[in-house]
């Protein structure tokens, strides 16, 4: 069987990827982020993905290498993990009350086999009405400070959720369904 790689360290994309009963092996990619300055959100996390999937997959061209990005959009504006805590408090408070879009680009890379994915999942959250209290109450576990839009919907950012469309698991940053269907169409066998 083919080695199966992970490019990320995220360890909500490990937790994501244990789910599919595969063997895998995880390399950050060290992808600077940066480096990528696309307006369109979709192409955005599409590129991002890739250019972490592809790095990762010219030092191991025998694996099949598996990138993913998410971030948050309001309003056609991108929100990305926060550079400090009153990034934070700005994000919360703009995203308090209303529906956003969680995009994820996800991308598969079997480079021995010439075979590649690249696509992206569009959910929605939309969020309660965030007490400023509630905001610092937040900020104190210290979850929001590495979050696409600072809060996670799987952890304490949760209780500020009121409704989710699209794929949960998208929404966390990796969409198992696709990435299933996908490592089975290139060989791999998961679980289900």
């Amino acid at each position: 069987m083919k080695k199966v790689i992970l490019a990320s360290t995220s360890p909500r994309r490990i937790e994501i990827m244990k789910m599919l009963g595969i063997e895998f092996e995880v390399i950050g990619s060290g992808f600077d982020e940066r480096t990528v300055d696309l307006k369109n959100p979709k192409r955005l996390v599409e590129a991002l993905a890739y250019e972490k999937a592809r790095l990762v997959s010219e030092k191991n061209p025998a694996a099949i290498v598996i990138g993913a990005d998410t971030i948050v959009v309001l309003n056609k504006r991108i929100l990305g993990k926060p550079k400090d805590v009153a990034e934070v408090r700005r994000t919360l408070r703009e995203l308090s009350g209303t529906r956003h879009k969680i995009i994820t680009g996800l991308a598969v890379i079997d480079s021995a086999g010439k075979r590649e994915f690249v696509g992206s999942i569009v959910s929605s959250v939309k969020l309660k009405n965030i007490l400023d209290k509630e905001i610092e109450s937040y900020i104190a576990t210290t979850e929001p400070l590495d979050r696409a839009g600072s809060y996670a919907v799987q952890g304490v950012g949760s209780m500020f959720v009121e409704e989710i469309k699209g794929d949960f698991f998208s929404i966390v940053g990796l969409p198992i369904n696709i990435l299933r269907e996908k490592l089975n169409e290139f060989g791999i066998k998961t679980i289900v």
